[in-house]
């Protein structure tokens, strides 16, 4: 998978998935909500610069698919021999991330978090699984528990905010959150985004705007009704 773009493990050999949102989503521009990926600041992966190659959920194909789902079934075999093994338990997870299988996702990495609770990088993976899963209470859970963990964790943060503003229909919780995210990460290259977003909610605010109802119209313009 080296001509992969993605580097699917950073950090403690995990990868930080970032919901991230585009500008000038409260003026009229059409919300693109992705997934995209972050090298951890710890190592492992391989190293970026500037801004993310964007990835979308469930699109590994030929070989690179064939090769995920060969690495799994050799994981699991040592799993089965070590069942407390968090790294192999980790890396599983992370392959069915690629592969957009997000329940199995989701019970691996809980299997996981079960061994070793404290790991940001694989509670905000698994809170973008449930965000996919359409569960966005524990998508929610998951992101802030991550931010109570670390006082850094800039992935979290962003991911927080949008699902409060795109999938719960919660400004006010969306700006604490992304003020948040500006605090601990005000050079991330999603930074600027956030900052016009910021800009806009709270001009918004200040003419009396409906939040709640501007939220619900973004979600529409994200997430389109299927067609008939």
């Amino acid at each position: 998978m080296a001509a992969n773009p993605q580097a699917r493990k950073s950090g403690t050999d995990t990868q930080n998935k970032v919901i991230l949102i585009g500008c000038g989503f409260i003026a009229g521009l059409v919300v693109g909500v992705i997934i995209m990926n972050f090298t951890g600041s710890s190592g492992g992966g391989s190293p970026q610069s500037g801004a993310p190659a964007p990835i979308t959920e469930g699109q590994q194909q030929g070989p690179d698919r064939i090769k995920i789902s060969r690495e799994i079934s050799q994981l699991e075999d040592i799993v089965k021999k070590d069942p407390n093994n968090y790294q192999a338990l980790v890396t599983i997870g992370n392959d069915y991330f690629d592969l957009g299988e997000a329940q199995k996702a989701v019970d691996v990495y809980t299997r996981a978090l079960a061994i070793k609770g404290d790991d940001p990088n694989v509670l905000t993976d698994m809170g973008v699984m449930y965000r996919q899963l359409k569960d966005f209470p524990k998508a929610v859970a998951a992101f802030r528990k991550a931010v109570s963990i670390s006082p850094t964790h800039a992935q979290s943060r962003m991911n927080l905010g949008v699902v409060l503003m795109h999938d719960l229909n919660d400004p006010k919780g969306a700006i604490a959150a992304w003020e948040d995210y500006l605090r601990v990460a005000p050079n991330d290259p999603s930074a600027e985004n956030i900052r016009r977003a910021l800009e806009e909610l709270r001009a918004k605010v200040a003419t009396g705007v409906d939040l709640e109802q501007a939220a619900r119209e973004l979600g529409q313009q994200a997430n389109p009704p299927a067609a008939k």
